[in-house]
């Protein structure tokens, strides 16, 4: 129902076939369909396929859509995220989402499943529940329907967004606020891009404010208690100066390979400066937001901070794993395997096992730190699909 996330990103007809990213379990291409492997810890396909694609998407259909413009138009691209997307989905809400897909044979199961996908917190636990209601703004949160780190929690949060999902396809093309129609959206479980042609000269805050009017409207009709995020919804212009989108997605997948392509001790070490860069990076883009929030001109990376978080940690942790067995214990040892070796080698020696556990030990503590700072991010199923990395 969801339509088929394989397809190509460049072609305009197949992305209108498609809305939602992230659902498709994992299986095996059989002629035109696919065949799930029964038996396998692994559910879901990981960044190098469909979440890859979910990030190029936007900016093929950006370029599509510029190719036509005129004096005064452009085109505005807007990242935006469901609010504590797992919390807000009341067991009533998936139940109602749920009995839409019935058919005749299967009332067994659609009775059964709306029972189980209501859990209660324990009462020992109830002080903590009732200030984390008050801190995070819910209504109410005695009653959960998707558990943060289910593995079934991502397949049944796509069923509570089906009617989201169409509606969106049925906008394609349409005027979706004053001067402004919609060119594409595309969604990865609660993270969510639209591409929108705009005329006219109005500040990308307006359009975020805009965008963020229309989603809520949206949302209260088609999933009641959902709420899109207003501190990530954040538009860019394409190809414009005003808040420039930066593809951190293309570092990723060049590491992304190079991690899957073996490497010796001096391209495990490369390995780790890139995932090194590649936070570093986000760090500096996530502080310009921060504190230049008023300037028109602050970068916008096309990945979010938590997700480029989770994948540098498990490349970082890959790479390591790999890497440690090929040093050599410590500088002594290191300084006698190079006292014959060509001057250009001794130049590009790798680290010692000491040099990589201290630099270890700080990515590891600054993981903590971030941690710390937003634990719910960091949960598995926490809605951004990357928890296998």
């Amino acid at each position: 129902m969801q339509g088929d996330p394989r397809n190509s990103a460049q072609d305009a007809d197949r992305r209108a076939q498609v809305v939602s990213y992230g659902n498709r379990l994992f299986c095996e291409t059989r002629g035109e369909g696919l065949r799930r492997r029964w038996g396998t810890s692994k559910l879901y396909r990981a960044y190098s396929q469909d979440y890859r694609t979910f990030l190029d998407r936007p900016n093929c259909a950006a370029e599509t859509a510029a190719s036509g413009l005129k004096a005064n138009e452009r085109v505005v691209i807007v990242h935006s995220d469901l609010e504590q997307f797992y919390d807000r989905v009341r067991p009533a809400l998936l139940a109602a989402k749920l009995a839409q897909l019935a058919r005749p044979g299967e009332n067994e199961f659609f009775e059964f499943a709306p029972r189980l996908l209501c859990w209660h917190w324990d009462s020992k636990d109830r002080q903590e529940v009732e200030s984390y209601c008050r801190s995070s703004g819910l209504d109410s949160f005695d009653q959960v329907a998707l558990p943060q780190g289910l593995a079934a929690s991502g397949f049944f949060s796509n069923i509570v967004l089906l009617d989201f999902d169409r509606k969106l396809m049925e906008l394609r093309d349409s005027e979706i606020f004053d001067g402004s129609f919609l060119v594409d959206a595309c969604r990865y479980v609660d993270d969510m891009r639209f591409v929108i042609w705009v005329s006219g000269n109005r500040e990308l805050r307006v359009i975020e404010n805009e965008v963020l009017g229309w989603l809520r409207a949206m949302l209260e009709r088609l999933a009641p208690g959902l709420t899109p995020s207003e501190k990530k919804t954040v538009a860019s212009d394409y190809a414009g100066d005003r808040r420039p989108l930066v593809r951190q997605s293309r570092r990723m997948r060049r590491i992304q390979g190079a991690v899957s392509g073996g490497f010796d001790a001096i391209g495990g070490e490369e390995i780790l400066d890139a995932v090194l860069g590649l936070m570093r990076g986000q760090e500096r883009l996530a502080a310009s937001r921060k504190e230049e929030s008023g300037w028109d001109l602050a970068p916008v990376p096309d990945v979010q901070d938590e997700t480029v978080a989770r994948f540098a940690a498990a490349r970082f942790r890959t790479t390591f794993r790999s890497l440690r067995p090929l040093l050599l214990e410590s500088s002594e040892n290191e300084s006698k395997a190079n006292e014959d070796a060509p001057s250009a080698e001794r130049a590009r020696s790798a680290r010692t096992r000491n040099e990589l556990d201290d630099d270890a030990r700080t990515f590891a503590l600054g993981l903590v730190d971030r941690w710390v700072a937003d634990p719910v991010a960091w949960r598995p199923g926490s809605g951004r699909g990357l928890d296998g990395l």
